[in-house]
């Protein structure tokens, strides 16, 4: 099963695929006051192949979402229950319950980045850790109440973590320094729930003949009765003693409690310590490889600017040399306009000149003409 959104879902259910959302199940006791969740699907297995495959086919349908952190991450708490029965025959089995748990991981949700339903997802999942942490504080403690239905996750799983049971919890933390806060957390919480004691597992005895063990019962109760009476007597001789003894134990085991999770916590200082170290001293040579890429820049840079400054330079005496250029355009352009208006006016009176002299020329060959005649005239005459 799997618990989403505080909500316990069928895994080993064959999901319609017209109809995507799965049913809700209900936690409750049973007749013999044992946790169970009604309506769950239990499928008989041989071996731990079978066991297997009913996780892998189970797992499939698990939800999991994307995030900045995990691509695969987990958004819900799987749950792998195994019954075993075990006995002779002809006598009443013994079953024995395991109860194997995938936790989703904690989420900050400034670094995963999740919105709309995955950020709903993160709220249940760090919900339900929280809960789960606050009845590690109360077994811690020792406490009269210890608030199991604050989660669907912790009402589950309250038969294995207090009461006729063995427990064992693996934290998992991430070596990267980006998650270093998270895995601080959770070394905290491993060192808090490694310190809880929730007493020896016993077996639990269920007779179906209640007649039987009414009667063992009370044959015990008359032995301890007379058992006190004898300690009784014992007691009155060895209080102060004990009394004395008792508060000299329990200065002693506070201040070996003491000493152990000083020193637990020391080691785990020392290895905070390690990791930071070691961080620093990548962040100490990415820094130094920051600051000769900057130096290398900054060289180039000015490099550069001379190589402008230069360009401007060149860019400017171009300019006045254009200008300079310019202008005597305009000066040898008004020469040549004034040599161009000479020219035409030398022309005009080149021409005017010839045309006066091809006339005086006319003038005086006519004349000769007729001087010519009047010769020619005077010679013949009688």
């Amino acid at each position: 099963l799997e618990i989403y959104n505080d909500n316990v879902h069928d895994l080993l259910v064959k999901q319609d695929k017209k109809n995507t959302k799965k049913k809700s199940l209900e936690i409750k006791r049973d007749k013999d006051g044992a946790i169970v969740v009604a309506g769950l699907t239990k499928e008989p297995v041989n071996g731990l192949k079978d066991v297997v495959k009913l996780l892998k086919r189970g797992n499939e349908g698990r939800a999991t979402a994307a995030t900045d952190l995990n691509e695969h991450s987990s958004r819900s708490h799987m749950v792998l229950i195994v019954e075993v029965k075990s006995g002779f025959e002809g006598e009443e089995p013994v079953t024995g319950t395991l109860y194997l748990v995938d936790l989703a991981g904690s989420e900050r949700v400034r670094k995963s980045a999740v919105e709309g339903q995955e950020l709903k997802e993160a709220t249940h999942i760090n919900k339900s850790l929280s809960a789960l942490g606050n009845v590690m504080e109360a077994l811690d403690r020792k406490a009269s109440h210890v608030p199991y239905r604050d989660s669907k996750l912790t009402y589950l799983l309250q038969d294995s973590l207090g009461g006729n049971s063995r427990t064992m919890m693996v934290v998992a933390v991430c070596p990267t320094s980006i998650t270093s806060d998270e895995t601080s957390h959770a070394l905290q919480f491993a060192t808090r729930v490694r310190r809880i004691n929730i007493g020896s597992a016993k077996r639990n005895v269920m007779s179906k003949n209640l007649e039987q063990t009414v009667k063992e019962m009370s044959q015990q109760l008359r032995m301890l009765a007379k058992s006190k009476e004898k300690s009784e007597q014992q007691l009155k001789s060895l209080k102060k003693d004990h009394s004395r003894i008792q508060e000299r134990l329990r200065t002693s085991s506070e201040s070996r409690a003491k000493a152990i999770d000083e020193g637990r916590t020391l080691a785990v200082l020392k290895t905070s310590n390690t990791q930071m170290t070691a961080r620093w001293q990548k962040e100490k040579q990415l820094h130094e490889k920051t600051m000769t890429d900057l130096e290398t820049t900054q060289n180039e840079s000015k490099q550069l600017q001379g190589q402008l400054s230069k360009a401007k330079r060149e860019i400017d005496r171009l300019t006045k040399l254009v200008g300079e250029k310019e202008a005597q355009f305009d000066s040898l352009k008004g020469d040549l306009r004034k040599a161009k208006d000479a020219s035409s006016a030398a022309n005009l009176r080149a021409r005017k000149a010839q045309m006066l002299q091809s006339r005086h020329s006319n003038v005086g060959a006519n004349k000769s003409n007729i001087v010519q005649i009047q010769v020619k005239s005077i010679k013949f005459m009688p």
